[in-house]
């Protein structure tokens, strides 16, 4: 669909002209800079996959994201228990004297019984867990927070990237007594049928399970809400 040296005035419908590119662009696609390409429905450019995120791997970089997150709710929740234990004052300071070599063992003024002895012969293990625990306690807040926020703008019908261009629009027709309406929302569970491709048959076991099936649509053409039949103003930024 895309035509280098294309006139601007020769643009389709709803294509605009990608200056950077210089070439058309269909609907919800923008130009990444990093890649120095158009994506289809571009919502990002992902520097940890060194890939733009956009049409044909919106869905696999969210499951992407809800894997590792229940991976590493797992190892917070197992290590969990021993960093219950790394809480506990007396425990901790045993420990930590121990590991430093600022308690002899073998000393008589100490009564060392048979628990903080194993804490001494495994304390690296130990200390291992709790710092494994801290880290996966980090991570789980982060990735949880980027999921979270991923799961909003699909349920929205928009992209990171249409999020803050309707944001900006929204707050330009309000001056002029105008609303802005998303005309690619089509409601929470359609919007989540349509980025799961729940279509011919498949069922969860297609999108809790690892699958290759491809996105709906071509990323070329785009489908109206019918929201919009029942609005009187409406607007395009995207």
């Amino acid at each position: 669909p895309y035509f280098r040296g294309a006139e601007e005035s020769s643009l389709r419908p709803g294509w605009k002209w990608c200056k950077r590119g210089v070439q058309p662009k269909p609907p919800r696609t923008h130009h990444c800079s990093i890649c120095q390409r158009c994506v289809l429905k571009m919502d990002h450019h992902c520097p940890w996959l060194d890939n733009c995120v956009g049409h044909n791997n919106h869905r696999y970089f969210w499951m992407f994201c809800m894997y590792m997150w229940a991976g590493v709710l797992y190892v917070a929740a197992t290590s969990s228990t021993i960093a219950v234990d790394f809480l506990d004052p007396k425990q901790t300071y045993w420990a930590a004297s121990l590991f430093f070599g600022r308690v002899n063992v073998k000393s008589t003024s100490y009564k060392v019984d048979d628990h903080w002895l194993l804490i001494y012969h495994r304390q690296s293990r130990f200390f291992f867990v709790v710092g494994v625990f801290l880290l996966s306690l980090g991570v789980l807040l982060a990735l949880g927070s980027l999921l979270f926020f991923h799961s909003w703008i699909v349920s929205l019908g928009v992209t990171s990237i249409e999020r803050v261009m309707n944001k900006a629009e929204s707050k330009r027709l309000a001056k002029r007594g105008q609303f802005f309406v998303n005309k690619y929302d089509f409601g929470f569970r359609e919007n989540w049928r349509l980025f799961l491709s729940a279509v011919d048959g498949r069922s969860w076991k297609h999108f809790l399970l690892p699958s290759s099936h491809p996105p709906i649509g071509d990323g070329v053409h785009w489908d109206y809400s019918p929201y919009l039949k029942h609005r009187k103003r409406h607007t395009d930024t995207v």
